[in-house]
């Protein structure tokens, strides 16, 4: 019993770990020059990373129901969506901008 608890405080721990390195990894990141859209990009992914530890492992959302899952599979679906949807926005608002004004 006692090295069952032993092993999920070390799990615990290094997810701990896995969340302060994500944290630190995302404000270097936001204070990196680069495009917005690939910024906004990095940092989405990093905190979708963030948030999918903590919900899974913290939260005990991976020893839920498969229906639970499926809603959290097509939520990651849609943000994986929306983040796409930015990128193909930045390349082609010059497009839209020129067509506008010129």
């Amino acid at each position: 019993m006692e090295q069952d608890i032993s092993k999920q405080l070390r799990l615990y721990k290094l997810i701990y770990a896995a969340l302060v390195v994500l944290s630190v990894t995302n404000v270097v990141a936001s204070y990196m020059p680069k495009p917005v859209s690939i910024g906004i990009f990095i940092v989405l992914i990093l905190a979708g990373c963030q948030a999918s530890l903590a919900a899974s492992f913290f939260m005990h959302l991976l020893h839920e129901k498969p229906i639970v899952l499926v809603v959290l599979v097509f939520t990651v679906f849609f943000l994986v969506s929306m983040m796409g949807l930015i990128v193909f926005n930045h390349h082609n608002i010059y497009d839209g901008a020129y067509y506008v004004t010129g």
